[in-house]
């Protein structure tokens, strides 16, 4: 059974840094019923200075997820009118993207297995490139009842690029109700990573 909600993704090292999203850039149509779902949510609460160490995260942002991955983090920020995600080294990010939720850039998605596991992904597209920012909790029917896994998995087309774990998963789940985005509209990532 599959149920979408709003969620983010995020970008690796041996892709290469990859430019800031171009706002300019023509965005998909959004009907009424889905700018006015997204609009209506209500955003998570910004973080503390404190809760946003060791995070991309900005004054003003929630950060719903980071992740050290190979010497660099990478994170995905809630401000109050766009959803962010961020990679690279500390201070310095690599990689921007930017989405307003409704142009077509970031989309989430909820994967439930039968076996009690559950997934939830935020991807997001720039330059032919999706960053998939994913945290699964494995079901009651694995070796390991509820082992907890968390990474980003990058794509270009329909080739992987390249797929990461954190090193701490089980401190790296997130809701996708906390990111205000469309449900995923690709069969093709709304898949377990």
């Amino acid at each position: 059974m599959r149920i979408a909600w709003p969620l983010a993704a995020l970008a690796l090292t041996c892709c290469g840094p990859r430019p800031t999203t171009d706002p300019s850039a023509p965005a998909p149509a959004i009907t009424e019923p889905d700018l006015a779902a997204i609009n209506a949510m209500e955003r998570p609460a910004a973080a503390s200075a404190s809760d946003r160490a060791g995070t991309h995260c900005a004054e003003g942002e929630a950060v719903v997820f980071s992740c050290a991955i190979e010497g660099k983090t990478a994170s995905v920020c809630v401000g109050p009118t766009t959803v962010n995600y961020r990679y690279g080294p500390l201070g310095a990010p690599e990689l921007q993207i930017a989405s307003t939720g409704v142009d077509g850039r970031t989309h989430v998605s909820d994967l439930f297995g039968a076996g009690g596991g559950r997934q939830s992904a935020v991807r997001f597209s720039s330059d032919g490139y999706n960053y998939i920012v994913r945290a699964m909790v494995a079901g009651q029917l694995t070796d390991v009842p509820g082992e907890a896994f968390a990474g980003i998995t990058v794509l270009r087309g329909d080739t992987t690029v390249s797929s990461s774990e954190c090193a701490d998963p089980e401190q790296h789940q997130f809701s996708t109700a906390d990111i205000p985005a469309q449900g995923e509209t690709d069969e093709r990532y709304d898949a377990w990573w």
